[in-house]
């Protein structure tokens, strides 16, 4: 049965704290929500200021990296040029490459350009550009080659091509035979540096001191000492490729090259089961040095190990190696 209003009027009268607490508890969640929109409030503001200041940061940032350092930079690299420091010049404008006119000072200028192409060819890992040599199938071309910088000292670098430029025997016959009698030699001393390099491109070519001792050997094949040969234009040793791209005898994608289609048409080998980093199949290519005797020269096979044993009539890529001069007169 519902309570009259006398009921409620009497319980009233007996709890005087009933309605005042229904009214706190209504006060108190109300609070709570105002409290909690609030709080919503806050971290909206923190959220927003925090943006801001990420967004003020990465501004300054990239002011900073595009624009500050980059003038100071060029500002530099222009006092040095009237100072004719033209080294550090380059090296500087070299790094802000794409920065106001800096390419174009950098081509224009002949002492500035000159820094930078020596500046390139003395970095251990580059492409570098020198001298042309057919590399199409048709061998009609004269295609700029691309050689690799091996080794840098003072004013000379020593380079070797990136690409297999021909196939050749590495003598004409299945005589003994050494580095300074082979027919190969005497074809990249002549022939090969005449077709690939112009006279002015000749001059820059170091005559090299090329060491035949036994130290450039395979270590389990043929060590003897060999005349020293006067060469501009010659073949890594064993010791050298080891050296350069690692003491390899089994897998290694380091030492591997692809020939150029004109050394394919000239009988270069390549496998199909190895190609090389930029993913080009893979060749032999010769070493100058004697393996297990000296009718067997050492290579380098397919997979880019290093292989001391190989019949010297075979036709295998030749990758020719040179020091190149790198003084202010030769450049």
């Amino acid at each position: 049965m519902a309570d009259t209003e006398k009921d409620v009027s009497v319980r009233n009268a007996q709890d005087p704290h009933a309605e005042t607490d229904s009214l706190s508890e209504e006060q108190m969640a109300e609070q709570a929500w105002e409290a909690a929109i609030l709080k919503k409030r806050k971290a909206r503001r923190r959220l927003a200021a925090a943006a801001a200041a990420a967004v003020l940061l990465i501004a300054g940032f990239l002011a900073v990296t595009r624009y500050i350092i980059p003038e100071r930079k060029y500002q530099s690299a222009l006092a040095l040029i009237q100072e004719e420091k033209y080294g550090e010049a380059t090296a500087i404008l070299t790094g802000i490459r794409g920065y106001k006119d800096t390419d174009s000072l950098l081509a224009s200028n002949d002492a500035l350009a000159r820094e930078a192409k020596r500046q390139s060819f003395q970095t251990v890992g580059n492409t570098v550009l020198f001298g042309a040599y057919p590399q199409t199938e048709e061998g009609g071309d004269s295609t700029p080659i691309e050689w690799i910088v091996l080794d840098t000292q003072e004013e000379k670098s020593l380079l070797i091509s990136k690409y297999g430029l021909d196939a050749r025997q590495y003598h004409t016959d299945r005589n003994d035979i050494t580095w300074e009698t082979c027919s190969l030699r005497a074809w990249l001393n002549g022939e090969f540096l005449q077709r690939a390099f112009s006279e002015e491109e000749q001059k820059q070519i170091l005559t090299t001191a090329v060491d035949n001792s036994k130290e450039q050997a395979f270590r389990n094949g043929l060590r003897e000492d060999q005349n020293t040969t006067q060469d501009k234009i010659f073949l890594l040793s064993y010791a050298e490729t080891a050296r350069y791209f690692g003491d390899s005898s089994s897998d290694s994608d380091r030492a591997r090259i692809t020939p150029t289609p004109y050394a394919i048409k000239n009988g270069a080998f390549s496998y199909s089961n190895y190609k090389t980093a930029g993913g080009y199949l893979a060749g032999y290519w010769w070493l100058r040095t004697p393996g297990a005797v000296r009718t067997f020269p050492s290579l380098i096979f397919p997979d880019g190990s290093l292989y001391h044993n190989y019949d010297n009539v075979v036709t295998l890529v030749v990758r020719p190696v040179f020091w190149i001069d790198l003084s202010a007169e030769s450049i």
